[in-house]
């Protein structure tokens, strides 16, 4: 007997922030993303059509799921119902299990009814799972293939939008040799409705002449409300940036408003940041205590007596923009006829899950910070 296997095919394509998402599975659904604004109390309601494809029969199940996006940006589903602002409760589908023939299509009606305290905006998916009625021949063995596809609806309560946003902090660094910036912007959503942040990264010099720039959020992509975005990425400059001091300019972009945000930026062509990193050790007890361990190295850097007080440092800094440690670095390797230096540094205390950054800074002068930045991740 050929042995027969189900095989869930899920293929998720986040453009702009939303779904379509598109698979394997003979379907297809308009719209894929609603963005509705209904009046406290009030009802609305409409359709999305499913549309067979394909060129056999396929049963669909229609449920609905919660989503949540992380601070780089990355969709993870979750049990419906479970999210803080989840719009399973005030959402009904009609019908929940349906099959269609080749080419045939269906209007499946939804309707949302908003609470009368809600505030901002609620979210979530309808999801369309299917399942082919014909056996499929994949690497000699029969298989039943299925997909889901959904549409992915915004919620908000009409009277009480609030979208409000802040810059919590510009991290950028730049490799001489090839003229390559390195960058991330933290973007935090304080509103109650999700965001479409668009924007630039520019560099500026002391006359407030651009040299060079990027653009930010190019796809468009989704903050959801009260939430944390890394904008992160790199770009080459047209450029040559000489040794100096410059502007770090950010400009977001969004539902008719602008904010802005600056960091004074010192480059250096001769002292070079070369390697920057950090450890973290496993944490002893539950209550997430770690000790980070600090590297990083320059050159091109004249011989010094000493290294001692804030003239080289770590910082770790959260997401919020907050330093929660700033550590005096220690030389752990010299060589004054290459001008080269390793510096080390430690840290210990409690780091709940989530994204931190290091930088390190070499200050030649007040006004001369050389600077590193490097992404520290506490997992679950």
């Amino acid at each position: 007997m050929s042995e027969i296997k189900s095989i869930s095919v899920i293929l998720l394509l986040f453009i702009l922030g939303i779904f379509p998402l598109i698979s394997s599975a003979s379907i297809s659904v308009t719209p894929s993303l609603l963005e509705l604004k209904i009046p406290p109390g009030k009802s609305f309601t409409d359709a999305i059509l499913v549309t067979n494809v394909g060129s056999s029969r396929v049963n669909v199940i229609v449920y609905l799921s919660d989503f949540q996006l992380n601070a780089e940006g990355n969709i993870a589903f979750s049990e419906a119902g479970t999210d803080m602002y989840s719009l399973v409760s005030c959402l009904r589908v009609n019908p929940t299990s349906f099959s269609l023939e080749p080419k045939e299509e269906k209007w499946i009606r939804f309707t949302i009814t908003t609470p009368e305290d809600v505030t901002g905006e609620l979210h979530g998916i309808i999801f369309f799972h299917t399942q082919s009625s014909q056996l499929k021949r994949i690497e000699d063995k029969k298989v039943l293939v299925s997909a889901r596809i959904g549409t992915t609806i915004y919620a908000a309560s009409k009277t009480t939008i609030a979208p409000s946003s802040e810059i919590t902090d510009i991290l950028i660094k730049q490799d001489p040799m090839d003229s390559t910036f390195y960058y991330s912007i933290i973007y935090h959503n304080n509103g109650n409705i999700h965001l479409r942040p668009q924007g630039r990264l520019k560099i500026l010099d002391s006359t407030g002449k651009t040299l060079t720039e990027t653009v930010l959020n190019e796809n468009n992509s989704s903050v959801l409300r009260n939430s944390i975005r890394i904008f992160s990425g790199k770009f080459n400059s047209k450029i040559q940036i000489r040794t100096g001091i410059y502007y770090a300019q950010v400009q977001f972009n969004y539902d008719e408003k602008t904010i802005e945000a600056e960091k004074k930026v010192y480059i250096s062509n001769q002292a070079i940041i070369e390697t920057h990193s950090v450890t973290l050790s496993t944490p002893e007890t539950e209550n997430q205590t770690y000790t980070a361990y600090f590297k990083a190295s320059i050159s091109g850097v004249k011989a010094r007596e000493k290294f001692e007080g804030k003239e080289t440092l770590f910082r770790l800094k959260n997401l919020e923009g907050h330093i929660l440690a700033e550590i005096p670095a220690e030389v752990s390797l010299e060589n004054t006829l290459t001008q080269r230096y390793e510096f080390t540094g430690q840290w210990s205390g409690i780091l709940k899950p989530g994204i931190y950054y290091s930088e390190f800074l070499f200050i030649l002068s007040p006004e001369k910070p050389i600077s590193s930045f490097t992404k520290i991740v506490v997992d679950t």
